[in-house]
């Protein structure tokens, strides 16, 4: 699928996990803002988020929250799955690093995928963050696997999934935070800025 976002600015938290699993959940933990459609364990996220800051009417991202817009996504949101550099999937949606590569070429006949790993989460704003924004963003960021672990534990669920209905809204392990980034839209391309 082709990306092409309108967004000005975005925040992006890379991970150790394919992001399309979470991404919405941890833009519910980060902003308080809950996407309409299927909320799940984000509406937990959100009280947390409410709770913990102190923004009960979580206002404080509302004003410059943007949206991506990619082709063939059916549903806009403010939060998407993003490329994390460095890694790539292959021929059987594994993720591998820099390191992995070299290896995997080595072992395996298959040839790898020119595909990007989808393992950062990126939130969009129409215009630049504050300081202090950033810095909430990151410190919310620290805090989203324990967040996650407290979640499942107020919805009385197995620790592996969190189940709303009949459909499943957190799959998987519980990512890890390797890192964040602030990026500027610079034509067709994004790049990084120092914050």
């Amino acid at each position: 699928m082709k990306r092409t976002y309108k967004c000005a600015w975005v925040f992006v938290v890379d991970t150790n996990q394919y992001a399309r699993n979470f991404e919405r959940q941890m833009g519910a933990y980060l902003t308080g803002r809950v996407w309409k459609y299927f909320p799940g364990i984000s509406k937990v996220l959100a009280a947390l988020y409410k709770q913990e800051t102190g923004d009960l009417c979580a206002t404080l991202f509302i004003s410059i929250l943007g949206r991506h817009e990619s082709d063939g996504k059916r549903w806009p949101n403010y939060t998407d799955s993003w490329d994390t550099p460095g890694w790539l999937k292959e021929s059987r949606a594994n993720h591998l690093s820099a390191e992995d590569r070299i290896e995997y070429r080595k072992r395996a006949d298959e040839r790898l995928y020119k595909c990007p790993a989808g393992m950062s989460v990126a939130i969009a704003f129409t215009e630049r963050p504050t300081s202090e924004q950033i810095k909430l963003l990151e410190k919310r960021a620290k805090g989203f696997p324990k967040a996650v672990r407290k979640a499942m534990k107020e919805a009385k669920t197995l620790p592996w999934h969190i189940r709303s209905g009949r459909n499943i809204y957190f799959t998987g392990p519980i990512p890890r935070i390797t890192g964040t980034r602030l990026l500027r839209r610079d034509g067709d391309r994004y790049v990084e800025v120092a914050y």
